[in-house]
């Protein structure tokens, strides 16, 4: 009996090891919870991989963000910066310190390390009830 059960555990234990060294499920998908990059602190995890991405469109695509002609729509929450124009903003709506419009993905870090812009975030897209 020992001898029958041994081809069998060890094809279990090979299967085993596959699927633990194999690349997790949805392993292409957007991962929010990776830290944004080193040298842009205010920006938004999944903001930073999009400006990282070799694929800009496909990315924004499986991550649910807005993009437009190169433009990521975004959120910036500004500690009193008015003038965003510099960074090729094109502004759509502002309430306090929170300025909604599309930015250049290749402006995304220069926009989230100006000086009083407190944070450059994906808008939240409205879900269904």
């Amino acid at each position: 009996m020992p001898e029958r059960s041994t081809p069998i555990l060890r094809l279990l234990l090979i299967t085993l090891l596959i699927l633990a060294c194999g690349a997790p499920a949805g392993a292409d998908a957007p991962t929010p919870s990776r830290p944004p990059k080193a040298g842009c602190p205010n920006l938004d995890s999944q903001l930073a991989q999009l400006a990282g991405s070799p694929d800009p469109a496909a990315f924004a695509a499986r991550a649910g963000l807005v993009l437009s002609g190169g433009r990521v729509r975004v959120i910036v929450e500004t500690g009193g910066l008015s003038d965003l124009g510099a960074f090729s903003f094109e502004e759509e709506a502002r309430y306090a310190d929170q300025v909604q419009g599309y930015v250049p993905v290749g402006s995304l870090c220069a926009l989230a390390s100006a000086p009083g812009v407190r944070s450059v975030r994906p808008i939240e897209r409205p879900q269904p009830a």
